[in-house]
């Protein structure tokens, strides 16, 4: 990437070398990044001016025979003395003049997304980070991408495998290991960002969703409702998606009765195997994750962990290639975590009934 960026967040290493020749500034003015990290959801309103970053930014440039576009995109939150969020950092290249609305996503010439995971306010950087790059994405796309003058929009999605957690307090990442092996999560992320006079900003308006399903239990001794449901611009919060070779049904349920229904009492569930033949083992032994999010993102309850288990009962499954439906029994023990950590004794025991439409996820 380019030393435009070191200005902004000290990321001389990831290389952005390419000479500025013109800067258009695009400061997002409405906009939202949603998805998942390992089962944990991602909710970000874009932001502008939060951690030195600006909303959304652009920068054309080029050189002899090629056009090249640089975008610089955030949607951090600052909450008492620290700094939640996603970053992304795009370079667009053609051979060629092409002007940046003719740019699309086979143009990408490298990139970087990081999820935060620690960052002190006071600090130009953060501490860390989930880092991941162009190489190790699974899928990029580009719906929209229309820059010009003071107005803009950028949409799109990421998927990766390779979330690496990497150390920025220098402002140069480096891998953070444990067991001689870097500390790596799969991922998600859909990012939609306008500003300025283009038409499609995310209305200002309670949102407005398309309910997909319910999943319905206890954890403890709470009894909860939770709803799965697509809301206008965004994907579904039940999906089936491609990882590698195989599908992965992501179900990313939120409660009604919730105070913060986009962000507190989330439920997650994954299920992971080989979907396209419409198989799926039944009787305990289907390989799923179940997590439990009481006050959003960071201290949490999983089924990953030791004395955490799963055991779930498949009634019915159907898919074809755009959607399908699922009803399944769960059950088992959820413990806490808490800074990558277990917390010894705090444990849960759950039962849950799931009975949701799927889409399947853009690029799945």
């Amino acid at each position: 990437m380019r030393n435009v960026l070191v200005g902004l967040l000290g990321l001389a290493a990831l290389g952005w070398t390419a000479h500025l020749a013109t800067v258009s500034p695009v400061m997002a003015q409405t906009g939202q990044v949603t998805g998942t990290l390992e089962g944990e959801p991602l909710d970000f309103t874009v932001s502008d001016g939060v951690g030195g970053m600006p909303g959304l930014f652009y920068e054309t440039y080029g050189g002899s025979g090629y056009s090249g576009l640089g975008i610089i995109a955030s949607a951090l939150e600052q909450s008492d003395d620290s700094i939640d969020g996603v970053m992304l950092f795009m370079d667009f290249e053609s051979e060629g003049s092409v002007s940046p609305a003719d740019m699309t996503a086979d143009m990408v010439a490298d990139a970087v997304i990081m999820v935060v995971e620690a960052w002190d306010a006071g600090s130009q950087n953060p501490e860390r980070v989930w880092l991941a790059e162009l190489d190790g994405f699974q899928s990029l796309e580009i719906d929209r991408l229309d820059l010009g003058g003071d107005a803009g929009a950028l949409s799109g999605r990421i998927a990766s495998d390779s979330f690496c957690l990497q150390d920025m307090s220098s402002g140069d990442p480096e891998p953070i290991v444990q067991d001689n092996a870097e500390i790596c999560r799969a991922g998600t992320v859909n990012f939609t960002m306008v500003s300025g006079d283009a038409t499609t900003a995310p209305p200002e308006q309670p949102m407005q969703i398309e309910e997909l399903g319910r999943v319905t239990g206890m954890i403890g001794r709470d009894t909860y409702e939770w709803i799965t449901f697509l809301a206008d611009g965004a994907q579904a919060t039940a999906s089936i998606d491609r990882a590698g070779v195989f599908d992965m049904l992501n179900i990313q349920a939120h409660s009604s009765d919730s105070d913060d229904f986009l962000r507190a009492d989330i439920l997650t569930v994954t299920v992971a195997g080989d979907f396209a033949t419409g198989e799926i083992i039944n009787d305990g032994t289907v390989p799923v994750n179940v997590s439990f999010f009481p006050d959003g993102i960071g201290s949490h309850y999983t089924s990953e962990i030791d004395g955490g288990e799963v055991s779930a009962s498949v009634s019915s499954f159907t898919h074809d290639s755009d959607q399908g439906e699922i009803e399944m029994s769960l059950e088992g023990r959820l413990c806490r975590v808490e800074d990558f950590a277990p917390v010894e004794g705090d444990c849960k025991t759950f039962e849950l009934e799931v009975m949701t439409k799927l889409l399947r996820a853009q690029g799945g």
